[in-house]
């Protein structure tokens, strides 16, 4: 199991995540065949988490675009900014997780 699988899943290492996400972020989607069940722009095998280390390392949403537009997959600003914000708030979800469990 690498870093990520260990900060991200349970102990089947299925991605840990609150429903509710989904519904707000409807660009993203989960589905068990899909990179093992891990969260990706609808549409595409392009994981959110990948988006998001993309954007920390300081790549541009234009330089993603391009990037991905040249292995053949269409992506928008918008799908970006959504991925980017769907971790943003499952790393929050995670560490409150966390910290719920480790205060019992």
């Amino acid at each position: 199991m690498t870093n990520l699988q260990q900060i991200f899943s349970d102990t089947s290492g299925n991605p840990t995540f609150h429903k509710s996400l989904l519904t707000k972020y409807p660009t993203v989607s989960i589905n068990p065949n899909i990179q093992g069940g891990w969260p990706v722009i609808k549409g595409t095998r392009v994981t959110t988490i990948d988006i998001f280390r993309a954007i920390i390392k300081g790549h541009s949403p234009e330089s993603i675009i391009l990037q991905f537009k040249e292995m053949g997959v269409s992506l928008n600003k918008d799908q970006l900014d959504n991925a980017f914000r769907f971790s943003l708030e499952w790393l929050y979800f995670l560490h409150a997780k966390r910290e719920k469990k480790a205060t019992k």
